[in-house]
């Protein structure tokens, strides 16, 4: 009588998640992800009757185990009945599987578990899995995939009315993305249904989080991911271990979310801030996609997206456990701000690199804490991020770019110290010679060297970074603070910056 065990992963998360530029589509399908290991498997017909003991499902994977005189067989037809209703339930998805004996009596957890997920990656490599119905030459194609129309759908807006200008057939993926859109809605505003006090809710429109319309409409996608988990989670001996942590860390993430969203909610309700926001409607300025496992995406109104980071991580960062210890948890972000009508995927995969450059830079900072990275799209843009920087970026003097910065600091690359001299340059410095400074930074040495003596004539002196020399310089060490700065007060809260 042996003891099997069934490790699965979902792959290519988000190329499915954010395989759509409508945002309904993107949320529909994390909420078909999210439930991928819960309700997809507890209220599965196919595999009702077939017994398995959990061992913990979460966080884009889940791991089961059968035991029995058929713990084999039962393996094997769990695999082949659940990948087949998933066909139906969530086309599109592509997960990957492994069975295999479960000796950890023998060889201890750690080595069942790494054996186990050697074969996963094996699996991974060998099979191109087929997860929907290919194309028919006769058909129309559906705009959001490039599948064929099969199914007429209908499009509502946030009150419920039917869309008539978006109702159309559409691929059997994407009917099952809006379908969920709609069990997704009403379950987040479940969970913070005593935040939202009937007077908020959140949106399924990208033009529709507050941004401001015309040249600065932008919104801004935030991908923050947790530091070293993965190292963490094979340093663990136990699967009681495993269960905790990885239970501890989906808590944290929405815990860190529901400070987030009490933040914005009473800078809504406050004279002072509320006219900023341009809330309409009840309409929050941001909408989780993805909170599962260690990380997150959002999005937001542009203007918003670094502050928004910068509360979720410091929340994440202080998080404790049941018993009030410090889960010493931190994180890395990306915030890409682009023009809202900009191919979101995109936009996403440009999130992503910004997170693994503020990653790149912990690493190389040897560093233990929570770090992040931004960029301003003012139009459109191609290439990898470092090409973008190398390219748009780079100036005689040197680089333009001095982020990322690191959260809860004070070092030279303090998140806390960058907006300390945004604020002084923002209340000390009259518009047009903050434009003109941005102009100088492009120009040769002795040009900045004309502007800070003139600058200086009049009593307009720059702030400093941890008195290095920076403001009677512009550029040391190949670099300089100063654009990032010029950047952040066109995308940061003005309230903020006035130290409201």
């Amino acid at each position: 009588m042996g003891k099997y065990a069934v490790l699965i992963d979902t792959t290519s998360i988000q190329k499915y998640v954010f395989g759509s530029n409508k945002l309904k589509e993107n949320l529909g399908a994390s909420y078909l992800v999210s439930e991928l290991y819960y309700s997809m498997i507890d209220k599965n017909d196919a595999v009702k009757g077939i017994n398995y003991e959990e061992g913990y499902k979460g966080g884009g994977n889940a791991l089961l185990f059968f035991e029995g005189e058929n713990g084999k067989e039962n393996a094997e037809k769990f695999v082949s009945e659940w990948t087949r209703s998933l066909l139906v339930l969530a086309p599109g998805i592509n997960v990957a599987t492994a069975i295999d004996e479960w000796k950890e009596k023998e060889i201890g957890f750690t080595k069942a578990r790494d054996a186990l997920f050697n074969k996963l990656r094996e699996n991974k490599s060998r099979y191109i899995p087929q997860t929907i119905t290919q194309r028919h030459g006769i058909s129309a194609e559906c705009q959001s995939d490039g599948y064929s129309m099969d199914i007429w759908s209908e499009s509502y807006n946030d009150n419920g009315s039917i869309n008539k200008e978006n109702t159309n057939y559409v691929s059997a993926a994407t009917y099952a993305k809006l379908t969920a859109y709609k069990k997704a809605k009403g379950v987040l505003e479940s969970e913070y249904k005593e935040l939202l006090k009937n007077k908020f809710c959140f949106t399924g429109e990208l033009n529709k989080l507050g941004q401001s319309w015309g040249s600065e409409n932008h919104i801004a996608i935030v991908h923050i991911d947790g530091n070293s988990m993965g190292d963490r989670f094979k340093s663990l001996k136990t699967l009681e271990e495993t269960k905790k942590l990885s239970k501890d860390v989906e808590k944290a993430v929405r815990e860190s979310f529901n400070v987030l969203l009490t933040k914005i909610i009473e800078e809504n309700l406050n004279e002072t801030t509320k006219d900023y926001l341009n809330i309409i409607e009840g309409l929050l300025p941001i909408r989780s996609i993805i909170m599962g496992g260690d990380d997150i995406t959002f999005v937001c109104d542009g203007r918003m997206g670094i502050y928004y980071a910068k509360i979720f991580m410091e929340a994440f960062q202080n998080r404790k456990d049941e018993d009030g210890k410090n889960l010493e948890l931190t994180s890395c972000a990306g915030i890409a701000v682009i023009k809202t009508n900009y191919p979101f995927y995109k936009g996403y995969q440009l999130a992503e690199e910004l997170c693994a450059n503020a990653k790149s830079k912990r690493r190389e900072m040897k560093d233990r804490g929570s770090w992040l990275d931004f960029h301003i799209a003012y139009g459109g843009f191609s290439g990898e991020l470092s090409d973008i920087r190398k390219a748009r970026y780079r100036v005689n003097q040197g680089s333009l770019i001095y982020r990322p910065y690191k959260i809860l600091d004070s070092s030279e690359f303090s998140f806390e110290t960058f907006i300390a001299n945004a604020q002084v340059l923002k209340s000390d410095w009259p518009n047009n010679k903050i434009k003109e400074l941005r102009e100088i930074l492009t120009l040769d040495k002795a040009a900045s060297g004309i502007f800070i003596n003139e600058m200086n004539a009049r009593e307009l002196l720059l702030p400093d970074i941890c008195k290095k020399g920076y403001n009677s310089n512009l550029f040391l060490n190949d670099k300089t603070p100063y654009f990032d700065m010029i950047e952040l007060l066109e995308y940061y809260p003005e309230y903020k910056l006035r130290g409201v």
